[in-house]
């Protein structure tokens, strides 16, 4: 019998903070970052999630992120 208690997450990229350095892309083994074809307000194309409930919760994503754009929920 396992004690961990399975946690799945949901991320999310602030469009403010995020200034497409790409190491969340990198770093997603599911895939997930994505350009978002849209700038933000210090002119990055900034990252998004595409098919965010592929998330497998390895939480690589904000372990990775230089400019802590990357947070998660817990579901």
């Amino acid at each position: 019998t396992s004690y961990m208690k399975e946690k799945n997450f949901l991320p999310q990229v602030d469009s403010n903070l995020c200034k497409a350095c790409g190491y969340c892309m990198m770093q997603c083994p599911k895939g997930l970052f994505i350009s978002s074809k849209k700038i933000n307000s210090h002119g990055y194309e900034f990252m998004t999630i595409d098919e965010e409930k592929q998330c497998i919760s390895c939480l690589k994503c904000i372990a990775t992120c230089p400019d802590f754009a990357i947070t998660v929920i817990s579901l």
